[in-house]
């Protein structure tokens, strides 16, 4: 364990590869995306000390160090272990604490997340004559939120569940799109229905974490997002960022036909008594 290499080494570490080993203990879900001169940064230390760290810890080099980073963050922290670490650290302003969390994560968000993979996607969602859509657990807030508003303008857009999941893969076509979305602790269901999905043909995407993620190794297009769970919550405050983006990009390439859908759904939305109308 990452946490168990660092402490009994400690007293073996320079003074600034402690501060770096800190700084990864204490923020790793925002180390576990970071470059080495990226962590050197944040910890007040050069990158050469982040990379004379791994070597100290025992790893080949920064590259095995940072996933360990990421198989503590992932499969290590438990729920449970989760929560507990938080309380422990936990002031009486839990707000402030989620904002400025919040904030370094967008802030990784906008300067780590490919706009070339956003548009890629984008692209294999307009051209593709049916999409599938999926997640498990509270990635199924996300996988809902995507196809809800994919569905104003792309009627073939389904959310898939548990029930018939595998059955509605089996008899889809070839040029059909399977979007899976999962974050840390990864969803192995959504992990076999993408990959099953990639065995039938059928192209893949995926809305995750990073590329160490199981999904993008099937995965034909891979939308990477900055992840960091707050206590026992996982924040999709970049992930939703990210999908944002990506509705809005297809609402954008699909030019009048969104301006003509909108039009008609207000109609629609006004006649039905949809909304409540303000003062």
């Amino acid at each position: 364990m990452l946490k168990t290499r660092i402490e009994n080494r400690l007293d073996k570490l320079s003074s600034g590869q402690v501060d770096a080993a800190r700084f990864i203990l204490k923020n790793p879900g925002e180390a576990a995306f970071l470059t080495a001169s990226q962590i050197g940064s944040r910890a007040g230390v050069s990158e050469s000390t982040v990379i004379r760290l791994a070597g100290a810890l025992g790893y080949s080099g920064f590259p095995e160090l940072k996933s360990a980073v990421q198989k503590h963050l992932m499969e290590h922290l438990s729920t449970l272990e989760r929560y507990r670490d938080y309380e422990n650290a936990a002031e009486e302003d839990f707000l402030e604490r989620i904002a400025e969390s919040a904030q370094k994560t967008i802030s990784l968000t906008r300067w780590q997340v490919d706009r070339a993979t956003i548009n890629d996607l984008s692209s294999r969602i307009i051209t593709a004559p049916a999409i599938f859509i999926f997640g498990q657990k509270s990635s199924y807030s996300l996988a809902f939120y995507l196809s809800y508003y994919l569905s104003w303008f792309l009627p073939n857009t389904y959310l898939l569940d548990s029930h018939l999941a595998f059955e509605k893969i089996a008899g889809t076509g070839k040029n059909t799109l399977a979007i899976g979305i999962s974050f840390p602790r990864f969803s192995g269901w959504t992990n076999d229905l993408l990959n099953f999905a990639k065995e039938e043909g059928i192209h893949t995407a995926a809305i995750t974490s990073d590329f160490n993620s199981p999904l993008s190794e099937v995965s034909d297009c891979v939308v990477s997002v900055p992840w960091n769970p707050i206590s026992f919550i996982d924040s999709f405050t970049a992930p939703l960022c990210v999908i944002n983006a990506v509705i809005l990009t297809v609402a954008h390439e699909m030019g009048e036909h969104t301006n003509l859908q909108l039009e008609k759904l207000e109609r629609v939305w006004e006649e039905k008594g949809i909304y409540t109308p303000g003062d």
